[in-house]
C-alpha cells in the first residue's frame, strides 16, 4: 500500500530511539535519548527523488494511518550531531479536544527477529553519553516519514484504499507518539497485516510518573475513538473492523463501546482482542458482558508478570483485570483467556530480550485475525487449563 505517493500536506522525518530507555528528544519532552537519524526528506509530496511511486514497493516499510489527540509543536528544534535541526511538527503528551490525522511511514530491518523492536543503543552516565550506536537500516527500525492531513485530506484517502478490513491498535500508558509509531509498524509486521492499519495515540505522557495524567487522558479519548470506528463504519465502509488495545488503552476502548452499546446506533467489531488490560477487574466483567454483543470475538490475554501493569497495581486501589492471581485469571463467557504469564514482564511492552516467547503472542493474534479460519486453532504452546480430566476454562501459555 502507497500511501506518501499521493500525500501532499506537511509532513516531517523522525529518528531513532535509544533501546535501553527507549527514549526520544524533542523541545516539549526532556526525557532522555542518546541518538537520532532523519530520512531523506519528503518535502510536499512523496519520499522518492522522482516524486512519483515506487514501482517496486520496499515490502519493509510499514506505511499506515494515525489519529490522535495529542498537541502539535510546529517548528520544533531537534538536536541532531551538535545542530538543531528543524521540523514541521512533533506531537507531545499534552491533550486536545482538537483530532490530528495523519500517516506515517516505517522501516523494518532485515535483521528483524518477531517480538523485538531493533533500534540502536546507547550508554550514559550522569547524562554523559558514552557510547551510541550508529543507526543502520539492516539493524534498526527507522521512522522514515511522518505526514500531517486534514480530515477531509485524510478521509478521501482511506476512501480510495477501499478497504475490506481494518486493525486499529490503541497503546497503553508510559507512551510517547514515536514509540507507538514503531510498536504499530512491528505489530503490522509481525502479523503480516494486508488490510488497513490505524494507530488511534492518545494523549500518554511517557512517564511513569503521569500514570494519573494518562488515566485522565484515556477518558478524554473516547469520543475520538468512537468517531474512529464510525467513519470506518459509515465513510469508508469497512466491513471487517478489529481492535487491539493494550494496557491502558483498553480503558477508553471498553468504555467508548459500552456507550455505543448503548446507543440507537452501535459500532461493531469482528475481533476485540485485548492485552494485559489495565482495568479494574470488577468494572471489566461489566463492561465486557455488555459489549460483547457488539463483536464477533473477545480475547483477554492476562499476565501475572506484566511490567505496566506491576506499576498500575500499586497506584490502583481495585484489582486489575489483566492480572492473574492464585485463583486464576477473568473468565467470562464468550470470551477466551489466555494466561501468558509465562512470556515474561513486558507483554506488548518495549525493550523485549526474549523475542521467541512473544513471537507466539503474535501468532496467535495473526490466527484471530484470519478471517478464512472460522474456528482458528491455537497454537501448540496455547494449551486448555486446567489440564484433562479437569473441565479446562481457560488457556495458558506454555513455553
Amino acid at each position: 500500500m502507497e500511501i506518501f505517493s499521493h500525500l501532499t500536506r506537511s509532513s516531517y522525518n523522525v529518528g531513532l530511539l535509544n533501546e535501553e530507555t527507549f527514549a526520544w528528544t524533542t523541545a516539549s519532552d526532556d526525557r532522555p535519548a542518546w541518538g537520532s537519524i532523519y530520512g531523506a526528506p519528503l518535502g510536499d509530496s512523496a519520499p522518492n527523488s522522482s516524486n512519483k511511486p515506487s514501482s517496486v514497493p520496499d515490502p519493509r516499510l510499514v506505511q499506515f494511518w494515525f489519529v490522535t489527540d495529542r498537541v502539535p509543536v510546529l517548528n520544533s528544534l531537534v538536536p541532531e550531531h551538535g545542530q538543531s535541526i528543524p521540523r514541521n511538527v512533533a506531537f507531545t503528551g499534552d491533550r486536545q479536544t482538537k483530532l490530528t490525522y495523519g500517516a506515517a511511514a516505517v522501516h523494518i530491518p532485515k535483521d528483524h527477529k518477531i517480538g523485538r523492536i531493533e533500534i540502536p543503543k546507547g550508554y550514559s552516565i550522569l547524562g554523559i553519553d558514552l557510547f551510541e550506536e550508529s543507526p543502520n537500516e539492516d539493524k534498526h527500525f527507522i521512522i522514515n516519514h511522518v505526514a500531517t492531513l486534514s480530515e477531509q485530506e485524510w478521509d478521501e484517502q482511506l476512501k480510495a484504499q477501499k478497504a475490506d478490513t481494518a486493525l486499529v491498535f490503541v497503546h497503553g500508558f508510559n507512551t510517547t507518539f514515536e514509540e507507538a509509531l514503531l510498536r504499530n509498524a512491528q505489530i503490522v509486521f509481525d502479523l503480516q497485516f494486508k488490510g488497513l492499519s490505524v494507530l488511534y495515540s492518545w494523549s500518554s505522557r511517557g512517564g511513569f510518573e503521569n500514570y494519573r495524567y494518562d488515566l485522565d487522558s484515556a477518558y478524554s479519548a473516547r469520543a475520538g475513538f468512537i468517531k474512529l470506528l464510525t467513519k470506518f463504519r459509515d465513510d469508508f465502509h469497512i466491513k471487517h473492523v478489529n481492535v487491539l488495545a493494550h494496557s491502558m488503552g483498553n480503558i477508553l476502548v471498553l468504555d467508548s463501546l459500552v456507550n455505543s452499546a448503548n446507543s440507537s446506533n452501535p459500532v461493531s467489531l469482528d475481533q476485540l482482542i485485548m492485552a494485559a488490560p489495565d482495568v479494574a477487574r470488577d468494572l471489566f466483567e461489566t463492561q465486557v458482558s455488555v459489549i460483547q454483543k457488539l463483536c464477533g470475538g473477545t480475547t483477554l490475554y492476562a499476565s501475572g508478570a506484566d511490567k505496566a501493569l506491576a506499576l498500575s497495581k500499586k497506584l490502583a486501589v481495585y484489582p486489575r483485570a489483566a492480572d492473574v492471581p492464585d485463583d486464576g485469571p477473568v473468565i467470562l463467557p464468550n470470551m477466551d483467556t489466555i494466561d501468558v504469564t509465562a512470556i515474561g514482564d513486558e507483554l506488548l511492552g518495549f525493550n523485549h530480550s526474549e523475542f521467541a516467547t512473544n513471537r507466539a503472542v503474535m501468532d496467535d493474534i495473526a490466527l484471530l485475525l484470519n478471517r478464512s479460519i472460522h474456528h482458528p486453532p491455537r497454537l501448540t504452546e496455547v494449551r486448555p487449563f486446567p489440564e484433562p480430566p479437569k473441565i479446562s476454562t481457560h488457556w495458558r501459555y506454555v513455553p
